[in-house]
């Protein structure tokens, strides 16, 4: 009789996924476990690539809040050229901490080359959409622990990736290769470490991403509104779930422990307040949903242990 636990590294903070069990469910093969924190970690916020990053992170959070201010609806002249040379000063606040030119990591929305002289109208059509979904080919997760690998599969799809890696093209795209050593280094007893995934899906695809870490609802709007509005990108929540009641969890996983999770994310409606994911659990548990949406602001809360890749 197999059991499906973890055990995790204590040098690294590592990602595993969870199946979703109903509280108090018996079981001979329960596979749901979930990533660890490192000794004395109690969020993502303490690992220390997350602290090396958090300042060039920290900017670009202020600076996809200063485009949204760019594009606010009924900005005088003065008001629209004085949000600009805020952003513009935030610009080279990225593009110095990163040491490369900032359009390679937040390129500037149209509104912005055009400021001085842009009516309300122009500023208007250049706007980030009120909503935007990216397709999605739903991947279930292939065995208990590639919530990991799943949840990037269906990121790079989202996003026209090839199906064959950059990094190698006899690579061909599945969870499997995406979770072996060359990549995620997905395993059983770890799971991924969601670093990994901005550098898996630079090596498949070419595509620039970063690990957000203590992001509030108003940052993690910003966040979803410029990546996925603006530049296309699916993004991938790393989620906790407390154990205890229902309002503790999400699409139907199970309340009796603590959870930790990867969705991928595809879009969002509501001009950012609600975000849509896709959960690779669906399919290997018939109760959770393939497809499904929250508040930004219960993303938030679900994102605040270990954060969001974008």
């Amino acid at each position: 009789m197999r059991r499906a636990i973890c055990t995790v590294a204590t040098t690294a903070l590592l990602a595993i996924v969870c199946t979703a069990v109903p509280a108090g469910a018996a079981t001979d093969d329960e596979p749901g476990v979930g990533w660890k924190l490192g000794p004395g970690q109690k969020t993502l916020a303490d690992d220390p690539r997350a602290i090396a990053e958090k300042p060039l992170t920290d900017a670009l959070v202020d600076l996809y809040k200063a485009y949204d201010e760019v594009e606010k609806p009924g900005l005088s002249s003065a008001q629209l050229s004085a949000a600009a040379r805020r952003a513009t000063q935030l610009q080279a606040k990225v593009e110095k901490l990163s040491g490369e030119p900032f359009e390679n990591l937040a390129p500037a929305p149209r509104a912005m080359t055009t400021s001085r002289t842009a009516s309300a109208d122009a500023v208007a059509a250049a706007a980030v959409p009120s909503s935007h979904l990216l397709p999605v080919q739903h991947s279930t997760q292939i065995n208990d622990y590639y919530c990991g690998p799943a949840s990037t599969l269906m990121a790079l799809r989202a996003m026209g990736a090839s199906e064959h890696s950059q990094l190698n093209s006899s690579h061909t795209l599945g969870q499997s290769r995406l979770a072996s050593s060359t990549y995620l280094a997905t395993s059983s007893s770890g799971g991924t470490y969601i670093y990994r995934m901005p550098t898996t899906m630079r090596d498949w695809a070419g595509v620039s991403s970063k690990v957000y870490t203590g992001l509030d609802r108003a940052g993690l709007k910003s966040v979803v509104r410029r990546s996925n509005g603006q530049y296309n990108k699916a993004l991938i929540y790393g989620t906790h779930e407390n154990a205890g009641t229902s309002a503790n969890h999400y699409n139907n996983h199970y309340t009796n422990k603590a959870l930790d999770h990867f969705v991928m994310g595809y879009g969002y409606s509501e001009s950012g307040d609600r975000v849509h994911y896709a959960d690779p659990v669906g399919g290997r548990w018939p109760q959770s949903d393939k497809k499904r949406s929250m508040t930004t602001n219960a993303m938030a809360g679900f994102t605040a242990m270990y954060g969001t890749v974008a």
